[in-house]
């Protein structure tokens, strides 16, 4: 009798502490609901089939649109992309070309706002605990919807101490197609 009783009291205290990781997960994902604007500076990985292409990048965002700015490499510095219900457009020294409606699906100038979508609005698949660099994090997959109808999954390892996004993972089935490393990250205003 005092097995079962241990047994269950341990079942107890693991299913306690998945509750503490999903209630985090789910305040992360209200949050992001509920931001007004925000920047995010980040090193971005693109996956491509025979190489990978590394790019810094600033990204401002408001609930319109979001514009990122390649910060380096300097041979393409200061292209600008701006993502919205509208389409893409690329701008570089003034000039701005309409990319039309239809965006890539993953693309470097896309993956911020992808990002902030797939927090805000996408499934929450998993969440745990793990350590990046020697730092505490809460790793939360948001499944999202891709173009074709699959499954576009979201992976981001949140710091524990502040929610702020610290690594970010992009795959469709099983394939990682693009990282981005936070540089920096604000968050502004809430709905009131």
């Amino acid at each position: 009798m005092k097995k079962v009783i241990v047994f269950c009291v341990c079942v107890l205290v693991m299913l306690s502490g998945c509750g503490k990781r999903e209630t985090a997960a789910e305040a992360i994902q209200a949050r992001y609901s509920a931001a007004r604007a925000g920047s995010m500076e980040a090193e971005i990985v693109y996956h491509l089939p025979k190489e990978s292409r590394t790019f810094t990048v600033r990204s401002l965002w408001d609930r319109k649109e979001t514009t990122t700015t390649i910060l380096a490499p300097e041979e393409v510095a200061d292209l600008s992309a701006k993502v919205s219900k509208e389409g893409l457009a690329v701008s570089y020294d003034g000039a701005a070309v309409s990319v039309g409606e239809e965006l890539q699906e993953l693309s470097p100038a896309s993956c911020v706002s992808r990002f902030l979508q797939a927090v805000a609005e996408g499934y929450i698949l998993e969440t745990g605990e793990e350590s990046v660099d020697d730092l505490a994090c809460l790793r939360v997959t948001f499944d999202t919807e891709s173009a074709d109808g699959g499954s576009l999954l979201c992976t981001v390892w949140f710091e524990k101490e502040n929610g702020t996004p610290y690594y970010i993972e992009f795959s469709q089935d099983g394939t990682v197609m693009l990282t981005l490393r936070t540089l920096s990250f604000e968050l502004e205003g809430e709905e009131e």
